[in-house]
């Protein structure tokens, strides 16, 4: 074997360290290689499972009662619209309004009986002083003006009763209504009874009396009941 010189020195030590550093080289740390190695084999997330919520829509609804009051009031109903679109309100905006109309209805009260006919176009000594012609003017007069009362005096004792039976807020002045205008027909059918002509006093109250006490003891009824409460 011939003498290993110098350069054969220098290719041997070469050949060493580039095999001594080679492995270091090519194989990454340990710790390098765990980062890698976690990072590398994780999986994404699977997303969060879609759920279809129903969009929901705020409905106004309006319920008016009438008789003898209207009342007008808001309520919201929730409804259904797209059971594939996402959950959110649609939010509407309403005016609660709550109003009281006083109805008054005129109930035409019936006409008292019509005078009986005279028997005799002139009276006489036999026939009662109403049988003439002014007696029969002025029941007549009379009887008109009480029937206007009577009417008005009914129409406000129709209304005081069915606003004290439904205890509403307008009952108290409707009774006080309904006693004035009581008032009023009593004070003028007292005038005719206590007047001079007894002829026809006793006509009017035959014809007209048994309305108005029949009035008067539904007015006092009623005021009774409100005042127990009842």
């Amino acid at each position: 074997m011939p003498p290993r010189t110098a350069h054969h020195h220098l290719r041997a030590l070469v050949r060493t360290t580039t095999t001594a550093l080679t492995p270091s080289l090519r194989t990454p740390p340990a710790q390098f290689a765990r980062a890698y190695s976690r990072y590398s084999c994780r999986t994404p997330s699977p997303p969060p499972p879609y759920t279809r919520y129903p969009t929901f829509s705020a409905t106004t609804v309006t319920a008016t009662a009438t008789a003898p009051w209207t009342a007008t009031t808001a309520s919201l109903t929730s409804t259904s619209t797209s059971p594939t679109a996402h959950s959110h309100w649609i939010h509407t905006r309403t005016t609660y309004a709550l109003t009281s109309t006083r109805t008054f209805t005129s109930s035409h009260p019936r006409p008292f009986p019509p005078l009986p006919p005279s028997s005799s176009p002139h009276p006489t000594a036999s026939s009662p002083p109403s049988s003439s012609p002014a007696a029969a003017q002025q029941i007549a007069a009379t009887i008109e003006h009480i029937t206007e009362l009577y009417g008005t005096a009914t129409d406000e004792f129709e209304i005081a009763a069915e606003e004290t039976a439904k205890n509403t807020t307008y009952a108290p002045d409707d009774r006080a209504a309904a006693r004035e205008e009581l008032d009023k027909l009593l004070a003028y059918y007292e005038e005719v009874l206590g007047g001079g002509d007894r002829a026809v006093a006793e006509e009017v109250k035959r014809r007209v009396g048994g309305r108005i006490r029949e009035l008067e003891q539904g007015v006092l009824a009623m005021e009774e009941s409100a005042l127990h409460g009842d």
